[in-house]
């Protein structure tokens, strides 16, 4: 066997073919170095098979569905977090997204590394579905005609709009080097440095096999937007929660993920505590948003100003209420459970994914049951989940079997309602969504739980006697706004699969 045909017989495609006897060593020595082409399009070339003999015996090889050209067509939604470059030699086609899966038409389901990047970069779970290698490709460059020609149109909207409020295009384009392609990006920029509030931009970059990546946090540094009522709060949460908020000692904690909002919870509570007279202390990493009158420490470790070291200069100053960023470790927690039962109100953050969890991740971390019981008020876990646009919102129409296998009781199979699901419209770019709201399970220590947390109780006796009494888990939080027509079942049902 030759370099070529050694190297060829590499690839899972290729030794399934030889398996077969569709193709034999020979062949593969003709088809010449792998370097030459992509595998696919030098048997084509060559005649040795068709498009359709492949597809065929891929879908066979791999258990895939087989579909045809009129299928390949890409929903608004599954384009939505789909970077171009993936389309770039027509390898694949995103087609629909269900739940937290996308469908994935290839001709080549062996392309292991670049869907593993796919599912990575979408964070959805793939399905994959087998089509023509010319059909496919044809499909991909309609698709990326369509694209290219959605962005000039963008482009042109946007420069016209720069020039009528007297913007010339030299200035806008050829001053700063750029096509027309890029006048959005420059619109966009021009819109952040101009606005009349201040915005923080968080900037994290990556280098990656494929180039350098960046990613761009949007802060908006002020307090117009800290209103409890935004945060999504069903109304007895919002009420369970400011009931421990006004206690004037003892610890609330917010938990929940990366992304989930936990800062703006926080800073919602603080701006709520914020009163002349109140003396609110916080240590945090670093510090995102300002608050007037608060005393505000950004930690830096590596000159020993740690959340411990914070905390423990904040106590010999008679603080009312401490905020901590994070509880990372068990030192920090330590200090801050002995602030919440000296008499200081102390909030903070834990990375776990429900209240009852948060507890038990307490105790595991070295804190003694006893004073985890006696010094924790409340927590509340959150998620965000996408709002639906109220413009193209349309009716989501499932039979009551399917809506109670969702978790939704008997009491709300009346017939009164209907989910709704996304669509799509000029007014959400196209994805059939607009803005984020959040879903809490907001979860007072009770007596009863306490006794559990004394007895050394595991997480899924304290999330049982959390349900017994009436505190809702995320999943029944956000079915509550399925059914307010705030967010679509899907939504829902990702956050299930996470």
């Amino acid at each position: 066997m030759n370099t070529a045909s050694s190297r060829l017989a590499h690839s899972e495609l290729a030794r399934s073919l030889i398996r077969s006897g569709l193709l034999d060593l020979a062949d593969l020595d003709q088809l010449g170095c792998p370097s030459s082409g992509r595998l696919l399009d030098r048997l084509l070339a060559s005649g040795r098979l068709t498009a359709a003999q492949i597809a065929d015996h891929a879908a066979s090889t791999f258990g895939l569905p087989r579909i045809e050209a009129s299928a390949l067509e890409s929903s608004e939604e599954a384009l939505t977090g789909f970077d171009e470059r993936w389309l770039e030699h027509g390898d694949c086609l995103p087609l629909a997204v269900r739940g937290n899966s996308l469908m994935l038409a290839t001709a080549d389901p062996s392309q292991h590394a670049l869907f593993d990047e796919i599912a990575f970069g979408t964070g959805r779970n793939l399905e994959l579905v087998v089509a023509e290698a010319g059909h496919l490709q044809q499909a991909v460059g309609k698709l990326r005609d369509r694209l290219h020609a959605d962005a000039k149109r963008i482009a042109g909207e946007a420069l016209a709009l720069d020039l009528a409020q007297g913007h010339g295009e030299s200035e806008l384009l050829s001053d700063a080097g750029l096509d027309v392609e890029d006048a959005p990006v420059v619109r966009f920029l021009q819109g952040i440095l101009s606005d009349g509030s201040p915005l923080e931009l968080r900037v994290s970059t990556l280098p990656t096999l494929f180039g350098e990546k960046i990613v761009l946090r949007l802060l908006r540094s002020s307090m117009g937007d800290l209103d409890i009522d935004k945060l999504g709060l069903e109304p007895e949460q919002r009420e369970t929660l400011l009931t421990a908020l006004a206690r004037p000692h003892g610890m609330l904690l917010v938990t929940g993920p990366t992304g989930s909002g936990k800062t703006v919870t926080l800073y919602t509570l603080l701006a709520r505590l914020n009163e002349n007279g109140i003396n609110i202390a916080t240590a945090e990493d670093p510090a995102e948003i300002y608050l007037p009158g608060v005393n505000q420490v950004n930690v830096n470790e590596k000159t020993g100003l740690t959340f411990a070291a914070a905390l423990r200069a904040f106590l010999r100053q008679d603080p009312d209420t401490l905020m901590v960023g994070e509880i990372r470790d068990l030192e920090t927690a330590d200090i801050a459970i002995k602030a919440a039962q000296t008499g200081h109100r102390v909030l903070s953050t834990l990375h776990t994914n429900d209240a009852p969890g948060t507890l038990a991740r307490l105790m595991n971390m070295g804190i003694a049951p006893f004073n985890v019981a006696s010094s924790v008020n409340l927590i509340t876990a959150q998620r965000l989940i996408r709002r639906l646009c109220t413009h193209c919102a349309e009716p989501d129409p499932r039979p009551p079997d399917v809506l109670r296998a969702c978790g939704f009781g008997e009491d709300a199979l009346d017939g009164t309602w209907q989910p709704l699901r996304a669509r799509g419209c000029e007014h959400c770019n196209h994805t059939g969504f607009r803005g984020r709201v959040g879903i809490h399970q907001v979860m007072p220590v009770s007596d009863a739980l306490a006794r559990i947390i004394m007895a050394g109780g595991n997480t899924i006796e304290l999330a049982d006697q959390a349900r017994r009494e009436g505190v809702w888990d995320l999943h029944r939080a956000g079915l509550a706004k399925v059914r307010a027509g705030v967010t679509a079942l899907t939504e829902v049902e990702a956050l299930l699969h996470e």
